[in-house]
């Protein structure tokens, strides 16, 4: 295996929050699954509604919703510039 792949599936490892390595880099004091996690929101939402006069509800996470794409940073300009001064040999960076 090569030191690529083996960082690809720590980083992986460390999103997972069902694992105990995930669990602990996310600071929970143990691991959880979805499944447990969509237990823990019917049960926050049925003790909401009957215990508070204007409840907070926590929505469903859905899963086949995909992460928003981060914005970038720079310009194409910008980019262009770097990669010139790479290519430069890295004069002026």
């Amino acid at each position: 295996m090569s030191w690529g792949e083996a960082f690809r599936l720590a980083l992986v490892l460390l999103g997972d929050p069902s694992s105990q390595v995930g669990a602990a880099f996310a600071g929970l004091r143990a691991p959880f699954t979805p499944e447990s996690f969509a237990l823990y929101q019917i049960s926050q939402n049925h003790f909401a509604t009957h215990t508070e006069a204007r409840p907070r509800l926590m929505p469903p996470l859905d899963p086949t919703a995909r992460a928003p794409r981060p914005r970038a940073r720079l310009s194409v300009a910008e980019v262009d510039e770097v990669f010139h001064r790479m290519r430069q040999g890295g004069a002026g960076a």
